[in-house]
C-alpha cells in the first residue's frame, strides 16, 4: 500500500514499509555502503594523520641540529647540542603540528579519491 504522503510509492522505494518524515521527501536510501566509506575515509585520515605528525617531528627537531655539524670539538659539538635542544624541541611540536593537519587533509581527500562510486 502506497504511503499517501509520500511523493514516491513504496514500490519504487529500496526499502519496503519505509515512511517520508516529510511530505516532500523522498524515501529513504539505505546507507550501508556510505557507512563502510566513511570509515575507511576516518581510518586512512587518522593514520596518514599520524604518520605525518611523525615525519614532521623528526624533519623539523633535525633541523636545528645539523648546525652542530660543522663543530670540530667533540666538547664544542656537545654544548651546541644542548644549546639547539630547547629549539629542536619547539621546531619538531611545529612540525609535528603541520604533519597532522597536511596528513588528515590529504588522507581523507585520497581515500575519498578511492572510495567514490563511478557514475555510469
Amino acid at each position: 500500500m502506497p504511503n499517501a504522503q509520500c511523493p514516491i510509492p513504496n514500490a519504487q522505494c529500496p526499502m519496503p514499509n519505509a515512511q517520508c518524515p516529510m511530505p516532500h521527501a523522498p524515501c529513504p536510501m539505505p546507507m550501508k555502503n556510505s557507512r563502510k566509506r566513511m570509515i575507511i575515509c576516518s581510518f586512512c585520515a587518522v593514520s596518514c594523520g599520524l604518520f605525518s605528525s611523525f615525519l614532521g617531528w623528526q624533519i623539523a627537531s633535525s633541523l636545528p641540529a645539523q648546525r652542530c655539524q660543522n663543530q670540530t670539538w667533540e666538547f664544542g659539538k656537545m654544548i651546541c647540542n644542548v644549546q639547539t635542544s630547547p629549539e629542536s624541541m619547539y621546531k619538531g611540536w611545529q612540525g609535528s603540528t603541520s604533519g597532522v593537519w597536511t596528513g588528515t587533509i590529504l588522507g581523507a581527500f585520497f581515500a575519498g579519491l578511492g572510495t567514490r562510486q563511478l557514475r555510469r
